[in-house]
């Protein structure tokens, strides 16, 4: 399985929450999901 690399927000990687399976910034608690990310190409 390929590992992606994380969605990037305000020059962080964001932090991937497994049990929710999402993504979270832990600047600007903003957070988006792996399939969101695949197809928006990360939080802006």
């Amino acid at each position: 399985m390929s590992r992606h690399t994380a969605p990037v927000c305000h020059g962080r990687q964001m932090k991937l929450d497994t049990k929710a399976r999402q993504y979270t910034c832990r600047k600007c608690g903003g957070w988006t999901t792996r399939l969101l990310a695949l197809v928006v190409g990360g939080a802006q």
